[in-house]
């Protein structure tokens, strides 16, 4: 039976996720290995004596506090370390990163067998842990046109919770000012889907696929916000 190890990437995307997003990650990642039918909810159920209707609460956070017994068998059934699954885990530095799945007994190279070499094929985000961030506003006006009007940079580093956290109270904002009807009123609005958890989503899309998220030179940024500026200046002239 395969296995592999989990990659700095992966170990990034469990550090910000709850008790149940990391069951339902994984548990994907289990299906990927094996098969999607083999690690369903319904089958993963039946190995752990739940109903699966329990094992879907868990994994949404409804139920924030599974018995002992049904995170022993996740950590036996998965073939990973218990503690895994704690948050105590992903605070300790470096990052510890480690196996799922079961180990052929002919296999003596299951990650270089199944396409994952863990030294050299995923990136290092080891300069990810902590970094500063910027703030970029600009005016949108009913004509399309765009003013950039502030550009603030952070003088301190922040980590990967707070920098989501961040993310989280600006979508919010946009969320408010989007909500506002015509007497400037706030109303509610009809969707409820967490700003918190979009954001984290964002943060992981980031880990999965960054090649939509391209990180340029410090002089290169500047230059860029430089001739908007210009461009700016030009049009007002």
């Amino acid at each position: 039976m395969p296995n592999r190890q989990i990659n700095k990437g992966e170990f990034e995307q469990l550090k910000l996720m709850e008790l149940g997003m990391r069951i339902r990650f994984l548990r994907e990642q289990m299906g990927c290995l094996y098969s999607k039918h083999a690690f369903s909810t319904t089958e993963l159920a039946k190995r752990l004596e739940v109903t699966p209707q329990s094992l879907t609460s868990i994994e949404r956070g409804e139920t924030r506090n599974p018995s002992f017994k049904v995170i022993c068998q996740l950590a036996k059934v998965f073939n990973v370390p218990i503690d895994a699954f704690s948050d105590e885990y992903y605070a300790e530095a470096p990052s510890r990163l480690f196996h799922i799945g079961f180990k052929e007994k002919d296999d003596t190279s299951p990650d270089s067998r199944h396409g994952i070499n863990s030294d050299s094929d995923v990136s290092d985000y080891s300069d990810e842990q902590q970094f500063g961030i910027g703030l970029i506003a600009y005016q949108i006006f009913t004509n399309n046109e765009v003013r950039v009007v502030m550009k603030e940079e952070s003088n301190k580093n922040v980590d990967t919770i707070g920098f989501v956290q961040l993310l989280a109270r600006l979508n919010s904002e946009i969320q408010m000012a989007n909500a506002r009807s015509i007497s400037n009123n706030p109303q509610y609005l009809r969707d409820n889907t967490n700003v918190y958890n979009r954001m984290l989503n964002l943060q992981m899309n980031i880990f999965k696929e960054p090649s939509r998220y391209p990180r340029v030179s410090r002089q290169d940024w500047n230059a860029i916000l430089q001739k908007m500026m210009r461009n700016s200046q030009e049009e007002l002239e």
